[in-house]
């Protein structure tokens, strides 16, 4: 299953689609500031999939993910005078590749691949192993894109 975000950063407040394959709307993504950043995910149907928050109250950027209205997770900037790092805690999930040059997989906590991204020309391609993951590993992937954007 590939899923595609074209030529777009993430930026607030802002709104952008995800369409599959053949070009069809899947997901409308709206990003807005509201008590700091929120990035909200919902369907053809204009039902809400998961929201993406960070309030208003932390020194370094933490994007928590929420799903169904719970706390599925978070990405967080750790301070580090040496080199950009993250704390990412969803699902037991890891990164593995290039975060910073747009290159990367997504794996579980045993080591097997959910999905590789890749942003080429500002297009943004999620080829997804494992689709019944697939809303999940959007939210995730623009948690980690949205946490980028902001530095």
């Amino acid at each position: 299953m590939k899923l595609t975000i074209n030529h777009h950063h993430i930026t607030f407040p802002d709104e952008f689609i995800v369409v599959d394959e053949q070009n069809h709307k899947l997901y409308g993504i709206e990003s807005k500031l509201w008590w700091g950043h929120q990035i909200v995910m919902k369907n053809i149907h204009d039902e809400e999939i998961g929201r993406i928050d960070d309030g208003i109250t932390n020194i370094m950027p933490v994007f928590k993910i929420i799903i169904n209205d719970e706390d599925a997770g978070y990405v967080k900037r750790v301070l580090s005078l040496k080199q950009k790092r993250y704390d990412i805690h969803f699902q037991g999930w890891m990164i593995r590749g290039l975060m910073e040059e747009d290159h990367f997989d997504i794996v579980d906590r045993h080591g097997k691949l959910l999905a590789h991204y890749d942003c080429i020309n500002g297009r943004h391609v999620f080829d997804i192993l494992q689709p019944k993951y697939h809303q999940q590993i959007l939210l995730f992937v623009i948690a980690v894109k949205a946490i980028q954007e902001l530095e």
